[in-house]
């Protein structure tokens, strides 16, 4: 049945037919968000680590800059996800209007070539605090990974 759109979903493993576009060499597409109406999850789906799939009735607010939207933050009763990357606006947008269901981690070896430009990207950050000072890893997609520190700022600094 050509013309059954729940097909799809009737054979373990599958999934909506905008994700699965291939291009050269047979990895998919990347894309940073999916989006549909009647939310009841939300898929983390995280390039090198387990996924996660929250209940969105436990979602409860969105950060963002809307300068830059380089970076937001979701808000769960038990749990924080921060997503860093570029081009943001459309992926902050989606969750402000309650029709984001899927958030994607990008990596060169699971899709095919890096995102246009003026695509959404997320990247991933890691690291340790000890007293004062941050310090990590991010991954930059295509671009390779690269270190990053930070400090705090005392009180006074900051005002």
């Amino acid at each position: 049945m050509a013309d059954d759109i729940l097909a799809q979903f009737e054979q373990p493993g599958g999934r909506p037919q905008q994700a699965q576009k291939t291009a050269e060499g047979g990895k998919p597409e990347y894309v940073a968000f999916d989006t549909q109406d009647k939310l009841v999850t939300l898929d983390i789906e995280r390039a090198t680590a387990p996924w996660r799939c929250p209940l969105l009735r436990y979602y409860l607010d969105i950060s963002y800059s809307p300068r830059f939207y380089s970076g937001f933050t979701l808000f769960f009763t038990y749990m924080s996800v921060r997503v860093h990357g570029r081009n943001l606006k459309p992926v902050v947008d989606a969750f402000r209007f309650t029709k984001c269901t899927a958030i994607r981690e990008y990596h060169p070896e699971l899709f095919a070539g890096p995102p246009p430009e003026g695509v959404p990207v997320t990247y991933t950050f890691t690291g340790s605090v000890e007293g004062e000072h941050m310090s990590g890893n991010v991954e930059l997609g295509e671009f390779g990974s690269a270190r990053w520190t930070a400090e705090r700022r005392s009180s006074a600094a900051a005002a």
